[in-house]
């Protein structure tokens, strides 16, 4: 890397030193900009920041001041519930939780899978609403009243005759951005645990979804989704590098595969994932499910940079986003492929 310290006023050629008169050259200006027109790598004494013209945004003559170099963090909180068929009690603990994330300063809060009712197929019903509808407007309340960005983890939506399991993503004005329908149903006899069969209750979506947002395209799927890899290869073929997996993930399967389908979903499309989950038990006596819990990130080289305890409550994270670019430039996956579309 070239390690030459920039006066204001002098250009850098990328062919030539410090000062040459060629025509690509980068100019550090009064106020501490860069003109970014040549493919190299330089260093603003200054405020120490690396620019690799030849990834940055905006190479072709735009500007960027140095502090805009390196992306901030980004700050999520995961908020892990236990949910049963009381759904004004189920309201209140997300709520709570949402609250606290909020207080706590964070960009993003994130709620798990079915977070409003856990319950029989007519309690399920019961509880779902039209979307958006009164459950995502009092979402969209404590977005505005915090300025954070909700993703809803999935709520119960009716829509005439039917009910989907909706994932749904509100911006920091209350604005519903995005919504959802989970398109993998989980109809599964676990081991050693209670059969399920969602597609008793649920209709199945069937739209890849992803949405822009101020950190970047972010893409939508839902709990036993992480076992269709085909699906985030479409989400991240979209341009998607955070992926949100809110779960209710069964104990008897999560204890096993949770982190590796999580992780791996991340390594493989270099993105962050982001997934609140469920905890604890629910259902009539004698006939309990448990939850995983766990809810965890996974950083685009697959390593889990948060996770939650056990029990309620919310867990932070700080998310680099200047690491997507590292590592795919480091291992360019995505554009090696040769049966697809190239990311």
């Amino acid at each position: 890397m070239r390690d030459d310290r920039l006066k204001r006023g002098t250009s850098w050629a990328s062919s030539g030193s410090p000062g040459s008169p060629l025509s690509e050259e980068i100019q550090l200006t009064g106020d501490n900009t860069f003109q970014i027109v040549g493919d190299l790598t330089i260093r603003d004494v200054t405020s120490d920041v690396v620019l690799d013209a030849g990834c940055a945004p905006g190479r072709a003559g735009g500007r960027r001041s140095a502090s805009a170099l390196a992306s901030p963090p980004m700050r999520v909180a995961l908020c892990q519930t236990s949910s049963g068929a009381d759904v004004v009690a189920n309201e209140a603990q997300a709520m709570g939780l949402l609250e606290e994330a909020g207080s706590a300063g964070v960009d993003l809060a994130c709620l798990p899978e079915v977070w409003p009712c856990q319950g029989s197929a007519p309690e399920v019903r019961a509880a779902a609403e039209p979307v958006p509808g009164p459950r995502t407007d009092r979402l969209a309340e404590v977005a505005r009243r915090h300025g954070v960005w909700i993703h809803g983890g999935s709520v119960l939506e009716l829509d005439g005759g039917h009910v989907f399991n909706t994932s749904v993503l509100l911006d920091r004005r209350g604005e519903l951005v995005a919504s959802y329908r989970k398109i993998h149903l989980f109809d599964a006899d676990p081991p050693g645990g209670r059969p399920s069969r969602e597609s008793f209750i649920y209709s199945a979506g069937e739209e890849v979804v992803t949405a822009e947002t101020e950190f970047g395209r972010v893409g939508f799927s839902i709990c036993y989704d992480v076992r269709f890899p085909e699906l985030y290869r479409a989400i991240a073929a979209r341009g998607a590098t955070i992926v949100f997996v809110p779960s209710a993930f069964r104990y008897e399967t999560g204890k096993d595969h949770w982190d590796v389908l999580l992780r791996a979903r991340a390594i493989e499309d270099q993105c962050f994932v982001i997934a609140a989950a469920q905890w604890g038990t629910w259902g009539p006596s004698g006939r309990e499910r448990r939850n995983f819990g766990n809810s965890l990130v996974a950083d685009p080289w697959g390593r889990v940079i948060a996770r939650a305890p056990e029990g309620v409550g919310v867990t932070l994270a700080e998310l680099d986003l200047d690491e997507i670019r590292r590592v795919r430039d480091l291992v360019p996956a995505l554009r090696h492929r040769r049966l697809g579309p190239s990311c």
